[in-house]
């Protein structure tokens, strides 16, 4: 059975905010932290390389209404970093999107126990969205935050590119150049604190703290097999193969700024598929570090749209009876959140 304990080792109640762990399929420790007790429960899914202290400038904007989970994706932050070799053999990639979807999924079926709003940036934003199409039950909503489109993938890479980005891969995980070069990334001074401050709008936003956070984490041990079994897959789905197969409500929010997934591929990816896409202008890759009061807003505005429309679905259900059908059932939903608060926020704040 997975157990949820303080990492203290103790059996009491953690305080809000304490660092919890979580057996997961019975062999992995997940970290999470937990605040609040309102009715309605929010995850917040980290990117690639971070962990739950990249939301802590979010998580004071939240309402009193969710009861708030930040976990540590498997191979990052304060979860374990099992080899990927041991697992899948030496030619496999265990550290992938399948992975981390059922990962959530589970999460929220064994720790949360309820219907989650998803909160996910990056790496995490595509975990959470093929979570939500794995099992749509399990999420009453879903907030992309500069979803990764996985540029390195070889189906993004023009015709002639993909035989060399399949050599570059195989080279990084298969050889020590790529051990090298992530050793030479870590550790030279001044290029981690450099690499991070590029994908902010505003690079003050980057704090001591949370750059720390980064170097703490990335430099443990494990970790550089993790960024090396996930830069180097090809595999898995893209946010183009998913975003048709999603039912849940979503919208997805992109910084104007964001160097590592521009603006105009965004675009074309996900328009026509989210309820909104809202462009925060001077905004980089991170949103909730940059504007989470912004992000806060929107957020409670996007879950009491969702809630009004779980209220007239089960309206037009009852008033259906049973064996009646509603009007337009089984059809794809593309608009109907639209989001006025969340609108007006943006409009009326001042660092947008």
């Amino acid at each position: 059975m997975n157990a949820t304990e303080p990492l203290s080792n103790s059996s009491r109640v953690p305080e809000p905010g304490e660092l919890c762990k979580w057996r997961w399929q019975g062999k992995h420790t997940v970290a999470y932290e937990k605040y609040g007790c309102g009715p309605i429960p929010l995850l917040l899914v980290h990117g690639m390389g971070a962990c739950h202290e990249h939301w802590n400038k979010l998580i004071p904007e939240l309402s009193p209404q969710y009861t708030v989970y930040a976990m540590d994706l498997l191979g990052f932050g304060d979860s374990d970093k099992p080899q990927p070799s041991a697992l899948v053999g030496p030619r496999g990639h265990f550290y992938n999107y399948d992975t981390w979807s059922q990962q959530i999924h589970d999460f929220v079926n064994e720790v949360v126990r309820a219907p989650a709003v998803v909160v996910g940036n990056s790496a995490g934003a595509l975990a959470s969205l093929q979570a939500a199409v794995n099992a749509p039950h399990l999420l009453r909503g879903l907030l992309l935050l500069d979803c990764t489109m996985r540029n390195m993938h070889e189906r993004n890479q023009p015709p002639l590119m993909q035989p060399l980005i399949g050599a570059l891969q195989w080279v990084l995980h298969d050889t020590p150049a790529g051990q090298w070069l992530v050793d030479w990334v870590l550790k030279t001074p001044g290029m981690l604190k450099s690499i991070l401050e590029s994908a902010y709008g505003d690079r003050s936003c980057l704090s001591p703290q949370l750059l720390a956070s980064f170097a703490e984490h990335l430099t443990e041990r494990g970790s550089r097999e993790v960024l090396l079994d996930v830069f180097t897959n090809s595999s898995g789905p893209l946010p183009q193969d998913l975003l048709p197969l999603n039912t849940v409500p979503t919208i997805v929010v992109w910084g104007s700024a964001d160097p590592w997934e521009p603006l105009a591929a965004a675009e074309r990816t996900f328009k026509g598929y989210a309820a909104d896409f809202v462009v925060l202008p001077g905004v980089g890759h991170f949103p909730q570090d940059e504007v989470p009061n912004l992000i806060g807003a929107m957020l409670d505005a996007f879950v009491e749209e969702c809630a009004l429309e779980a209220a007239a679905d089960e309206a037009a259900a009852a008033a259906a009876g049973p064996g009646g059908c509603r009007v337009g059932e089984g059809e794809q939903k593309v608009e109907g959140f639209t989001l006025r608060g969340l609108m007006a926020a943006a409009e009326m704040d001042s660092k947008v």
